[in-house]
């Protein structure tokens, strides 16, 4: 049947799979996404705690305002706060699905646990309910916050308590810190979160946070305004040098320096590095409720050494050391993310690989939504025919130059592999689209995929 549309699985029916699954079902293309646990949403449900699926803990709120998170095409309701909670956006999520009828496409509690891509393309899809399925498209959306990253060993040994934050889910859960002294370490919004939290007297917790490199703490409000809200309509040639001078003024005027609170100094500039954002940990700081210790340096027993020669004991460590992008439906030989790199083109093309797509695998500058939906329309776009994709050699080049880019301005670290900036990023995807078309329309393509599977 020469003129069949391909069969696309999706993998993970979380905040960027939902968009895919949106985009080509409105195409009326056949498509069926794959979710490993039995609700949709993805991180943001924390009813997948017990699965270790979600990263979210009780107290979870989104960094990032309402307006840049919404998708474009299911605005949120007023009725939610400028930052919701882990609760009201998993809810967003199910009335998403609900209104544009994605469940018939979503198969719960079903894991891909092996997809292997035949010499004739076809993607042979093994689930863990048993299945053995033929599709001739793969959209992989499974995220990258759910493969908790440890750090490396320290010398000595710790006889504490140790936990990753991925595992965090209240003071008393998965541990009762109650009592305790309880180190954080990190500087990222979860660990800021977390530290802000233990570090309520409430708690009846002595809370230490350690910090190996600083970091510029932004507030989520100014001048009682979303931080971010002035950003999301900001036009993309707008220079992200004075994007930082704003956030910069910004922060002094609501909250000081790190400096004053006594946190490090941070090594790089306003903007060369992921944002920790958060309205809390200044206060928690000026208060003295925690105490601001440097990297570590040893272990022996309970007593941790830092590197400034200071000693403490220490009853819990909560590790805020990050994730590591996994895919581990995929053979080694053919798919390993080394240091959690792995060059995509607009971060979601395998250049050879017409008929596999990553969706959501970036770390942006702002939300992962609005991106995700429209690599979606971009997918969709492509696979119907309306647009066309440039060669394999320019792929590469384009990849090359945005790679050169990205390390000329952000801090070397496995954290700024995939980093990308929210308005320019939007940009290019919009402009992917209206340059796909006249590829198009100078190829008089037809549908790049044929329909193989059975």
């Amino acid at each position: 049947m020469a003129n069949a549309l391909p069969k696309i699985c999706v993998i993970g029916a979380g905040s960027s799979g939902l968009p895919v699954v949106k985009a080509l079902a409105e195409r009326g293309m056949p498509v069926t996404c794959f979710e490993k646990t039995r609700n949709i949403g993805g991180l943001w449900c924390i009813d997948n705690k017990a699965s270790g699926s979600t990263a979210a803990y009780d107290s979870l709120h989104i960094n990032t305002d309402t307006r840049m998170m919404e998708y474009r095409d299911f605005p949120m309701p007023d009725t939610i706060p400028a930052y919701p909670s882990h609760t009201e956006i998993h809810r967003y999520f199910c009335d998403y699905a609900t209104r544009f009828d994605l469940y018939r496409h979503i198969r719960l509690e079903t894991p891909v646990t092996h997809a292997r891509r035949r010499d004739d393309g076809v993607w042979q899809i093994t689930t863990g309910a048993g299945d053995y399925l033929e599709f001739d498209v793969l959209v992989v959306a499974n995220g990258h916050h759910w493969d908790p990253k440890w750090p490396d060993p320290y010398p000595g040994m710790f006889s504490g308590e140790q936990i990753h934050s991925h595992s965090y889910r209240n003071p008393d859960d998965p541990i009762s810190i109650r009592g305790k002294t309880v180190m954080v370490v990190g500087i990222g919004n979860s660990a800021v979160d977390i530290a802000s939290e233990l570090g309520h007297r409430s708690t009846g917790a002595h809370c230490l946070l350690s910090v190996r490199r600083g970091a510029w703490i932004m507030p989520k409000w100014v001048f009682g305004l979303p931080l971010t809200r002035p950003f999301v309509n900001t036009p993309h040639w707008v220079p992200w040098r004075l994007g930082a001078v704003i956030l910069n003024i910004a922060s002094r005027l609501t909250f000081g320096t790190p400096m004053s609170y006594g946190l490090p100094r941070p090594d790089h500039k306003w903007l060369r590095a992921h944002p920790t954002i958060s309205q809390d940990l200044y206060s928690r700081l000026g208060h003295g409720d925690i105490a601001v210790k440097p990297a570590i340096q040893s272990f022996d027993g309970k007593t941790v050494c830092f590197i400034d020669g200071s000693k403490e004991q220490v009853d819990l460590i909560v590790w805020c050391t990050g994730y590591k992008v996994t895919f581990p439906f995929f053979d080694a030989d053919f798919l390993s993310v080394k240091d959690n790199y792995l060059p995509l083109w607009q971060r979601m093309v395998l250049p050879g690989i017409e008929n596999l797509f990553f969706v959501g695998l970036y770390q942006p500058l702002g939300s992962v939504m609005q991106p995700a939906e429209l690599q979606a329309k971009v997918i969709a776009d492509y696979l119907c025919g309306d647009i066309s994709f440039p060669d394999a050699q320019t792929m590469r080049r384009e990849m090359l130059a945005a790679q050169e880019a990205n390390d000329r301005r952000f801090v070397k670290s496995t954290r700024h592999t995939m980093e990308v900036d929210f308005v320019p990023f939007l940009h290019a995807l919009r402009e992917l689209r209206k340059r796909g078309r006249k590829l198009a329309a100078g190829r008089k393509a037809t549908q790049p995929v044929v329909a193989r599977a059975q």
